[in-house]
């Protein structure tokens, strides 16, 4: 009975490895479109900055065109007025009236110069942003290719892994009594970390962290019986099983690990 006990743990326990493996490699396939995804936003968001940047270039250009033409309107009239008013004869009501345009046409040209003047620092302002970011939209593009070859391996591969692993899960279930694998998929599936079995971990169990009785621990070692956890029911096995000090649970599930993946890719942008 000892020897069904502990082939049976050994069998959960390489059930485990390989379904954290599953997990692991799942959820990095499913992260990887969103990444892509995120990458395309960024493209996006640099094409629309640019967009706006050229709008208002044109804008400016626009207002100085205007300004120009103001310019040319009141230096005519100015001109006009200065002519006329030599004909004029001093201390007279039209002599004043005319001197008044004047200054009025002096006045409009000064201001349309400064604001030809702020015009053109703007655009000078908007031309360095739209270097800058279409540098980085270029940047981008042209590490687009490589990443999109370089997730599509990372797909593949992940894929690959997946399908060989399915195959060796179904070898394993085939030795696992019905009843003891039903409790073991209903209890990985229902934690968020996907644990169906644990190990102790100096004396606590290695999926919620709650201390395990001694004499509880002591049974485990034993293998006279399967053990579970008394807190979030996985089953519980020693760290001396075979399988495990092989594996060294290096292939538990961690729902984050994926992201170490992704950022590999990312720093070679």
């Amino acid at each position: 009975m000892t020897l069904d006990v502990k082939k049976t743990l050994e069998r959960l326990s390489s059930l485990q490895v390989i379904d954290s493996k599953i997990n692991k490699s799942t959820i990095l396939i499913k992260e990887i479109p969103l990444e892509w995804e995120d990458i395309s936003i960024k493209a996006s968001e640099y094409e629309e900055k640019i967009f706006l940047i050229q709008n208002s270039i044109k804008e400016h250009e626009d207002k100085i065109e205007k300004e120009k033409n103001n310019i040319e309107v009141n230096t005519n009239q100015l001109e006009a007025s200065k002519h006329q008013l030599k004909s004029i004869k001093q201390d007279t009501m039209e002599y004043f009236d005319l001197s008044e345009e004047i200054e009025v046409n002096d006045l409009e040209i000064q201001i349309s110069n400064k604001k030809i003047s702020e015009s053109k620092k703007e655009i000078s302002s908007l031309e360095d942003d739209h270097k800058i970011i279409n540098k980085l939209l270029d940047e981008l593009k042209n590490s687009m290719g490589k990443k999109e070859l370089e997730l599509k391996k990372i797909i593949d591969e992940k894929n690959k892994e997946v399908k060989n692993l399915e195959i060796e899960r179904k070898k394993i279930i085939k030795e696992i009594d019905e009843k003891i694998l039903e409790r073991y998929e209903k209890i990985r599936k229902s934690t968020f970390i996907g644990f169906g079995v644990s190990e102790v971990e100096r004396g606590a169990c290695g999926a919620c962290f709650m201390f395990i009785p001694i004499q509880q621990r002591v049974d485990i070692s034993l293998y006279e019986e399967i053990q579970t956890c008394p807190y979030c029911g996985v089953f519980i096995v020693s760290t001396t099983l075979n399988n495990i000090s092989e594996e060294g649970y290096s292939a538990k599930f961690n729902p984050y690990e994926h992201e170490s993946m992704l950022e590999s890719v990312d720093s070679k942008m």
